[in-house]
């Protein structure tokens, strides 16, 4: 057969549409199709409910014509005419007007009851329908509580087998352990007072410090040690997992960096012959080219100080410099010369405490991952 609505071809015995998922209409009694707005079956003329029929399209008015005669035909009975003779034909008469209103009255009972078991049955293909729908609802939530039970016993599988694992080899805390390591740069280190340094690089802002001193020296978030006030003090690194390691740092007054004059007509002729006034503050290693340095003398300077620190050592030996900051900077220094060229500047016109300092430099700016271009 094919649906009222969307005419699409199902199943005889469906009760909805597969296609519109719209309920098939059908006579109460005999459950044949409706496609049209009727009032009466075509089939056995059971009286069809107007809510049945009220989204189907109207009856052709021929058509609708003609059903309505002959069911309207059919509700009323046919009277034999009356009896002539006498009484007894009155009593017949009674009786067949008696037999007939019985059977009106029966066919209003069965009328009503055909109509009543016709909603019933409505009623009851739409609880199907909702039952359907309930089953399927509910099948699919005990497959989501299936599913939830089965992931929180898993949960509690590796609950479990984490808790034996912590229990046993406790792995992360091992890798936690790895990854908070206390790492100084120096263990003796020795500042002025003002001047700072970086004491610890990775995890600085991992680790707590104290101090055998107050006051003295102060370790900020970022790992650099700044001297406050003189004196020798003992700062502590301590971890996250109770790891520790110290520096012992000696604070010296700004008052020891006085320049010492020369006390002898020797040193003051020296200073005459060198043809400019030279001093410390013109360098910002000034014994680079005479001394090996430490670690130590490297600490607190920044990335352009370690960049002139690195080029006033080719700068005492006359290089020329190629790039403006430099040309600038080392022409502006009355101790500078410049006499050979970049490109025939070579190694082995620097002495072994030059070359020495030089890489020490380096090495200090790539730990503290400064640009060391030129």
């Amino acid at each position: 057969m094919n649906c009222p609505y969307c005419h699409q071809e199902t199943e005889d015995t469906a009760a909805f549409c597969t296609k519109c998922g719209r309920r098939i209409p059908r006579c109460p009694t005999c459950g044949e199709v409706i496609t049209n707005r009727i009032r009466f079956c075509t089939r056995d003329g059971t009286p069809i409910p107007e809510e049945l029929t009220q989204e189907l399209p109207e009856l052709g008015a021929a058509a609708a014509e003609t059903s309505a005669e002959q069911w309207k035909n059919a509700e009323e009975p046919t009277q034999e005419p009356p009896d002539q003779g006498g009484t007894s034909r009155r009593s017949g008469g009674t009786a067949v007007i008696l037999v007939i209103a019985i059977i009106v009255v029966a066919v209003i009972i069965a009328a009503v009851f055909l109509w009543t078991k016709g909603m019933l049955d409505q009623s009851e293909d739409e609880t199907a329908g909702e039952n359907q729908t309930s089953i399927v609802d509910r099948t699919v939530d005990e497959d989501s509580e299936s599913e939830n039970d089965a992931e929180e016993d898993a949960g509690s599988d590796d609950a479990v087998t984490d808790e034996t694992a912590d229990e046993t080899e406790e792995p992360e805390a091992a890798e936690e352990t790895e990854q908070i390591e206390i790492s100084l740069t120096a263990h003796d280190i020795t500042l002025y007072v003002g001047e700072s340094c970086q004491i610890i690089g990775a995890n600085a802002d991992q680790v707590s410090w104290t101090y055998s001193e107050p006051g003295v020296v102060q370790v900020d978030g970022s790992g650099r040690l700044t001297a406050y006030a003189e004196g020798t003090v003992v700062a502590t690194a301590t971890g996250a997992n109770g790891e520790t390691d110290s520096v012992n740092v000696t604070v010296l007054a700004a008052e020891t960096e006085e320049q010492e004059e020369p006390d002898s007509a020797e040193e003051t002729e020296d200073t005459e012959n060198t043809g400019d006034a030279d001093t410390s503050d013109d360098y910002i290693l000034p014994n680079s080219s005479s001394e090996y340095l430490s670690e130590s003398d490297m600490y607190g300077l920044t990335e352009w100080e370690c960049r002139i620190a690195r080029n006033e050592i080719y700068a005492r030996n006359g290089m020329i410099f190629t790039t403006d900051e430099m040309k600038e900077y080392f022409g502006s220094k009355s101790w500078y010369h410049g006499t050979i060229a970049r490109d025939d500047f070579t190694a082995d016109m620097l002495n072994e405490y030059e070359l020495a300092n030089i890489n020490l430099i380096v090495a200090y700016e790539a730990e503290m991952g400064y640009n060391q271009t030129n």
